[in-house]
């Protein structure tokens, strides 16, 4: 599968690729009929939300996970942070990625944290503009939306009811990342990294099927690599819910980071000796310096020891997992699919690869799929899902939630 690409143009960031996508093999009115009926595909990320029909083979729309409270004159006297929860009626909301220059200059609150939905208003205000993009009827469109790693019961429940009581979706199904990930990547046994911007969780997936017992997430991922680099350079601890400060650092980060290969050479991975230097202009003026150091800081991801965070290696804990399945752990281990954007360092695969040998045994041997397209694989295997001939009898249908409510999801 060929990479895909962002384009900044227009009213989002359109993800196109040159590959041949599923619409492209349906024509005139049966076509229509399938867009006019085919699923919504939505996979939400702390840093990120993508969206679009399941037909398609990348998300139509990326948008970022943050939204701005722009307040009516008339309404500005004295700006306290409470506002922002009582949502006064005269305030204007402001989402998506051609308004990132309004949303650092005004209040504005991400609405996801490490898994975690800080405020299902700015969730919902999303949702509605990822809708309304792809100009859709919600009450004629099945909707996937992918789950957190935490797996969190109330989140699935207020999922389901704004999706239901305010969208009116004739049904929904909630999927699982990992095993979505893995199925995008074309395989329904092995292990699942994933890797986003706040946490890490390390899946093994037997049948198609998640052991939760044997998986394990933790908080660490790209916000604590950009946390990290703006202590480094600035003197000072960094506000990553300040857009301004983290979009200076993801900027930093995604141009001129990568991971040391293999860090138990002298040689740098780059040829970047220590007394290099690469300056870099900050939003505010501040002109810094990197050092080989700072360009390789995610390597935080696979040794949180060396930075002084507690944790036991990557490569550790991937092998550990995978042996914990018993007498399935041979298979399960063959495969470690990536999934996630802090995995798209330059580097990232190959130093898990040599991690990963140091711990395995000769009888097991792994292979480590890294897609081109990996940030976008818990969609892809959702759009392949919904496409099935079995997918509508997975979803919460509208007449089972207003016969059963909450307790349709169990």
């Amino acid at each position: 599968m060929s990479p895909c690409c962002v384009s900044h143009q227009g009213e989002g960031a359109k993800v196109s690729s040159n590959t041949e996508t599923f619409s492209s093999f349906f024509t005139g009115s049966t076509f229509m009929l399938l867009m006019e009926s085919s699923s919504v595909v939505i996979d939400i990320g702390s840093a990120w939300c993508k969206a679009g029909l399941a037909m398609e083979n990348y998300p139509t729309l990326a948008v970022p996970s943050v939204v701005g409270y722009q307040f009516y004159e008339e309404e500005v006297k004295v700006y306290s942070p409470n506002i922002l929860k009582a949502c006064p009626p005269k305030i204007r909301k402001v989402v998506g990625l051609e308004k990132m220059r309004e949303l650092k200059e005004m209040p504005n609150q991400f609405a996801i944290d490490r898994g975690r939905v800080l405020n299902w208003d700015a969730m919902e205000d999303i949702w509605y503009y990822s809708f309304d993009y792809l100009g859709i009827k919600t009450k004629n469109h099945p909707v996937l939306i992918t789950e957190f790693p935490r797996n969190d019961e109330n989140y699935r429940q207020k999922t389901l009811e704004i999706m239901m009581e305010t969208f009116n979706v004739p049904s929904l199904h909630i999927g699982n990342q990992a095993e979505l990930s893995l199925f995008g990547s074309g395989f329904l046994t092995g292990i699942v990294l994933d890797c986003g911007a706040g946490l890490t969780r390390i899946a093994p997936i037997l049948g198609g099927q998640m052991i939760p017992e044997f998986t394990l997430i933790f908080e660490l991922g790209g916000l604590d690599i950009s946390s990290l680099l703006y202590k480094s350079l600035t003197n000072r601890s960094g506000d990553l819910s300040n857009l301004v400060q983290r979009e200076a650092m993801e900027d930093l980060k995604e141009k001129l980071c990568y991971v040391s290969k293999n860090p138990h050479q002298k040689e740098s991975s780059k040829s970047f000796t220590s007394s290099q230097q690469t300056f870099s202009v900050l939003p505010d003026g501040t002109i810094v310096s990197l050092t080989e150091k700072h360009l390789t800081y995610p390597d935080l991801l696979f040794n949180p020891s060396k930075f002084g965070l507690p944790g036991e290696e990557l490569g550790l804990k991937i092998f550990s997992s995978a042996m914990s399945c018993d007498k399935n752990s041979k298979s399960i281990f063959s495969h470690v699919v990536l999934s996630g954007g802090s995995t798209l360092f330059d580097g990232f695969s190959e130093r898990l690869f040599l991690d990963l040998g140091r711990f395995r045994f000769a009888s097991c041997p792994t292979e480590v799929v890294s897609r081109p397209n990996r940030i976008y694989l818990p969609w892809l295997g959702g759009s392949m899902f919904s496409c099935l001939s079995t997918f509508m009898s997975c979803g919460i249908t509208r007449e089972k939630y207003h016969e059963a409510g909450a307790a349709a999801l169990l």
